[in-house]
C-alpha cells in the first residue's frame, strides 16, 4: 500500500457539481461544470441565494434561488484583468452586475461529473 503525502488543508473550499457552500452573503449550489474558456479560469453554472436579512425581507415573496455564473481562477489570472476593467467602467450598462468576489487561499476544483448511467 502506497502512502500519500498529499493532504487537503482544512480551510479548503472544494468546488464540484452538486456542492453547496457559502460565499460572502450568498449560498451557492453548483449545478454544472461549464468549462475552462479563459486561461486559468474555470466556469460553473450555479444557483445562488442571498443570505442578507435585507435581501430576504425585500424578496420575501420570491425566495427561489437565482441562476448565475461562478468563475474560479488564480489571483493573477484573467479574473484579475476583468476586475480591473469592471473597476474602470464602474456601472457600464452592457456588463452584467458582479454580485460578489472574494479571495480564498485554498480552493480545490473537481471537474469530474457523475453521469446518470454510472448510477445503475
Amino acid at each position: 500500500m502506497m502512502s500519500s503525502d498529499f493532504s487537503i488543508p482544512t480551510e479548503t473550499l472544494i468546488i464540484t457539481v452538486s456542492a453547496s457552500f457559502q460565499l460572502g452573503n450568498y449560498q451557492i449550489e453548483v449545478l454544472e461544470y461549464l468549462g475552462y474558456f479563459t486561461p486559468n479560469v474555470h466556469s460553473f453554472k450555479v444557483n445562488f441565494k442571498s443570505l442578507s436579512e435585507e435581501d430576504q425581507e425585500h424578496n420575501e415573496t420570491d425566495a427561489s434561488p437565482l441562476l448565475g455564473l461562478l468563475r474560479v481562477g488564480e489571483a493573477d489570472s484573467g479574473l484579475k484583468r476583468e476586475l480591473d476593467i469592471r473597476e474602470s467602467l464602474k456601472s457600464y450598462g452592457l456588463i452584467a452586475p458582479l454580485i460578489t468576489h472574494t479571495h480564498l487561499d485554498s480552493v480545490l476544483i473537481d471537474t469530474t461529473t457523475k453521469s446518470p448511467e454510472n448510477d445503475l
